[in-house]
C-alpha cells in the first residue's frame, strides 16, 4: 500500500517555505520532491524524483523559469 503526504509551513493561510511531499510504503518514507513557496505560490527551488530520474529546476511567481536538469540514473 503507498500512502503519501505533504509537510511544510502554513502561515496567514498560506504555504511558505520548503514543502516535501514523502511517500510512504512498507514502513520506509522517501520524499519524492521539495519545493518552496512564497505566499501559496512557488518560488526557488525544486526537486523531484521520478521513476529513473531527478529533476531540479526553479519557479518564480509560481511559473517555472529558464531551463531544468533531468539527471538519470543509466542502469
Amino acid at each position: 500500500k503507498l500512502i503519501g503526504k505533504k509537510q511544510g509551513i502554513i502561515s496567514n493561510g498560506k504555504k511558505n517555505g520548503k514543502w516535501e511531499l514523502i511517500s510512504s510504503q512498507n514502513d520506509k518514507e522517501i520524499v519524492i520532491s521539495i519545493s518552496n513557496y512564497l505566499d501559496d505560490q512557488k518560488e526557488g527551488v525544486f526537486k523531484k524524483i521520478s521513476t529513473d530520474s531527478l529533476i531540479i529546476g526553479n519557479y518564480k511567481n509560481d511559473l517555472l523559469e529558464g531551463k531544468y536538469t533531468v539527471y538519470t540514473d543509466p542502469n
